[in-house]
């Protein structure tokens, strides 16, 4: 909990921020208006490291932008702008709002501005994917939807996720949470060959996670009983697996490990909609 109780350790000077900001208004921004970082994983960039290497290994984590359009739109309704950002990028974000800037294959995508937008931003629209830590560093909210394994959930930090869908083949039954944490891999076939299919959430999944966040910022989510009953449940369920998941791989038990999760965030929280909707799958024990 080291980082949520300290200021960013990192700070743009005068020169850095005036760069920044210039960019903003040559897009007709002002100092008033607040903009969002849109990251979608796809397999461009890793391709363009190494010709000849298959990185389909990875492709779990891909998602694809159109589905996207959804939340991007109705947060240029309610008067944000929103950057998709990316390096490397396999395709255009085809979508005609004025307020959505493609920065990701623009000409003006730098280094520079890759780091300051994403820290300056006012939340994170994320796959979960290394340019989302910036946010991190700088305490800016993010929204992690279709995020792989979810045993990499980012309870460290204010942020809403909402996992791709697993689905057993042989059955078409989403997997419990408990399932999600035991098959927890980090490669496409692994997967496969548990007999485990994955599913991208949909436009409106998508979009019900980020309004959920918009609106918490705002002040103007409120949960309700069943709803914090039902986060509570659902972030043990998660730390009592990761610790369990731990055990199994301790080498010297006079020296026991703990998970991948050591703190969790106060606004650290799972997709309501998402617990809401697939709870029955996600809980079967209590649905039964």
């Amino acid at each position: 909990g080291i980082v949520s109780r300290t200021q960013p350790q990192l700070t743009f000077n005068h020169q850095e921020n005036t760069r920044g900001k210039t960019y903003l208004a040559d897009k007709g921004i002002s100092d008033r208006e607040k903009f969002i970082c849109l990251i979608v994983r796809d397999s461009g960039y890793k391709e363009s490291l190494n010709e000849g290497i298959d990185r389909t290994y990875h492709s779990y984590r891909n998602s694809a932008l159109d589905t996207y359009k959804e939340a991007v739109i109705a947060l240029s309704d309610r008067g944000y702008w929103i950057f998709r950002m990316g390096k490397g990028v396999k395709q255009k974000f085809d979508i005609s709002d004025p307020r959505v800037v493609d920065y990701a294959t623009s000409n003006d995508r730098s280094d520079f501005l890759d780091i300051w937008l994403t820290a300056n931003c006012y939340f994170c629209i994320t796959t979960g994917t290394g340019l989302d830590e910036v946010a991190g560093f700088w305490g800016i909210p993010s929204v992690f939807v279709n995020l792989l394994p979810l045993n990499h959930i980012p309870l460290y930090k204010n942020s809403i996720t909402v996992p791709k869908k697993l689905v057993w083949q042989e059955t078409g039954k989403l997997l419990s949470l408990e399932e999600y944490m035991q098959h927890g891999y980090t490669s496409t076939s692994e997967y496969r060959n548990q007999g485990i299919r994955i599913t991208d959430l949909d436009s409106h999944e998508i979009w019900e996670a980020v309004d959920e966040m918009e609106l918490t910022l705002k002040g103007e989510y409120e949960r309700m009983g069943l709803q914090v009953t039902r986060q509570e449940q659902a972030i043990q369920t998660i730390l009592d697996c990761d610790n369990q998941n731990a055990k199994r791989y301790e080498l010297d038990s006079r020296h026991p490990t703990r998970g991948y999760q050591y703190y969790q965030d106060s606004q650290a929280r799972i997709g309501s909609y998402f617990l809401n909707e697939y709870w029955s799958d996600l809980y079967p024990k209590y649905n039964r």
